[in-house]
């Protein structure tokens, strides 16, 4: 027999029931009766088995995905080199230091060290920081495929809900491409998710050290990102919500919550300030959203999550109304519901976080970096957090109409998987940055690898030649501060030192036609030759080599 009595099948039927379920059949058993043993139950319970075994080969399909996609290597942007120069100093002994514009190496302020730091771990055990990336990577997307259905899994009870969450999350083509690339984000939606969802289960005990763990995991997300900091407001606004017997009690939580939480990054931001004279390496100035670039943002945001074969404005229109109906839905959700509900509570701290994430990022755009591009990589973090959501709300909708929940789910899956598959390839092929072979075969990087060494080299893409060549350059002076919008107040002065370098030291200045279309506060190829007196050392289809007239 499957089973040999109704003891050995209620077991292991409770193993697979929530915490409020068991609550219940023991409220059933001290009255005097029990759940009826039937084959439908039994039948459950292998079902719910079977998706286990499914949550486990998600995230193993997720690693192997990356790991197909950067088999040539992982994406390369310009944080990217700055993360391996980073992490190539630390390793050596010169401190976290970066190649900075003018060409000198300085102490690393405008990202957050822990990213690096983990990057010269393995280059210390002489472990080349982009493969240990690239594989770090591959494993981070199947830790986050994993807690996407743990978080489903463990606060709605249901392994088929937390099974989908897994395969929205693995078929993610912006999730998919983040965690192609050498960046912060996998680390930092690992860190921010699992504190969050530890969060949503401290009003279940309501113990001070339960909030360490949280803390813990919100301290290392803002020293991954800085825009970490939006927990920090994510975790006071929920202690708002939760129900105490005094408020001194919240206040005490709340005090234990700010001090763990923030004081690694406080360090950090001392350090930067003793070493640099500035925390972040940002200003405080009024740079207004231009419509405009909001609007192509968007249609590239709703390229990534939807599909590239809807219209533009349709899908920013069908981005927003989802995204906003999903995080209103969920706060409903949580006010006509018992606190102690554990979906209730996950559902409640998620779209805190989806509002606080979106406004401190406008808020940043709009008075400390001018730069920041509302990209399917910035909202990553919003991204996973509304798959959870809306996995959660339609299960929730759906929980007594298994066919129509199935057609759904079905439907939404077979959607993501063409969407991913296509992705996956258009990444793999078009959207590796200085990895893609169309900069390995650049006839200008080979042009820049026959340059004489020792002959200071200025340039539009500082990054590109560091990361392709191994070479140190200098970039061309700023019309404007890509951070702050404002006119550069020395241009004219730094244009005349650098005719001066090119003209008596010899120095060579490289154009990369490649960035024309977006570094727009640097000068033209025209004005360049114009200005500096140019003359073309060697002519390539991507750029130029220039030296200046004697």
């Amino acid at each position: 027999m499957l089973f040999p009595n109704p003891a050995e099948y209620f077991r292991r039927y409770d193993k697979e029931l929530s915490r409020s379920r068991r609550r219940k059949r023991s409220a059933l058993l001290s009255a005097g009766s029990a759940p009826q043993w039937s084959f439908s139950m039994i039948k459950t319970s292998v079902i719910q088995r079977k998706f286990w075994v499914a949550d486990l080969l998600m995230p193993l399909a997720g690693v192997v995905l990356i790991l197909f996609i950067t088999s040539k290597g992982p994406g390369v942007t310009p944080d990217s080199v700055n993360y391996i120069d980073a992490a190539q100093n630390l390793s050596s002994g010169n401190g976290l230091k970066v190649l900075m514009p003018n060409g000198n190496t300085e102490p690393m302020t405008h990202f957050p060290p822990l990213f690096p730091m983990i990057l010269a771990l393995f280059h210390l055990v002489k472990v080349d920081p982009v493969s240990a990336a690239r594989w770090m990577n591959a494993v981070l997307f199947g830790a986050n495929i994993f807690v996407a259905g743990l978080m489903v899994k463990k606060s709605y009870g249901s392994s088929f809900a937390a099974f989908t969450a897994s395969a929205f999350i693995l078929c993610s083509t912006g999730l998919i491409y983040v965690h192609s690339m050498i960046w912060s984000e996998p680390l930092f939606i690992l860190l921010a998710m699992g504190g969050l969802f530890f969060l949503s289960k401290f009003p279940g005990s309501r113990r001070s050290r339960d909030l360490v763990c949280p803390a813990i995991c919100f301290a290392l997300a803002v020293l991954c990102r800085y825009a970490g900091m939006s927990l920090i407001p994510t975790g006071l606004l929920v202690f708002l919500f939760i129900q105490y017997d005094s408020n001194a009690q919240r206040v005490r939580d709340m005090i234990l919550f700010l001090c763990v939480s923030l004081a690694p990054a406080i360090f950090w931001m001392f350090r930067n300030a003793f070493l640099a004279g500035n925390a972040t390496d940002r200003q405080w100035a009024f740079h207004p959203i231009v419509l405009h670039d909001l609007k192509v943002d968007f249609y590239s945001l709703s390229h990534w999550i939807l599909s590239s074969a809807i219209p533009g404005w349709l899908g920013t229109a069908l981005l927003v109304v989802i995204s906003f109906g999903v995080v209103l839905l969920s706060l409903l959700f949580a006010q006509h519901e018992k606190m102690e509900n554990e979906a209730r509570f996950l559902s409640l701290v998620l779209a805190v976080f989806i509002l606080v994430y979106i406004a401190f990022i406008i808020v940043s755009t709009t008075f400390l970096a001018a730069h920041i591009p509302f990209d399917t990589r910035i909202f990553s973090p919003v991204v996973f957090a509304l798959s959870v959501l809306l996995t959660g709300l339609v299960f929730r909708q759906l929980v007594h109409r298994v066919r129509a929940a199935a057609f759904v789910i079905v439907v939404a899956l077979i959607f993501c998987v063409y969407h991913a598959w296509g992705g996956a390839q258009e990444i793999k092929k078009y959207w590796m940055g200085y990895a893609s072979d169309s900069w390995r075969q650049s006839e200008l990087i080979n042009a820049v690898k026959m340059l004489p060494p020792n002959i200071p080299i200025y340039t539009n893409g500082p990054e590109a030649v560091l990361f392709l060549t191994g070479k140190r350059s200098r970039r061309v002076p700023e019309k404007i501060h890509p951070s702050t919008w404002q006119p550069n107040n020395h241009y004219h002065e730094d244009m005349n030192t650098l005719k001066q370098q090119l003209g008596i030291n010899g120095a060579y200045l490289v154009y990369f036609r490649a960035f024309r279309q977006w570094r727009i506060y640097l000068p033209s190829e025209e004005v360049l030759k114009r200005e500096l007196n140019l003359q073309v050392v060697s002519e390539a289809r991507d750029g130029a080599v220039y030296r200046g007239r004697l």
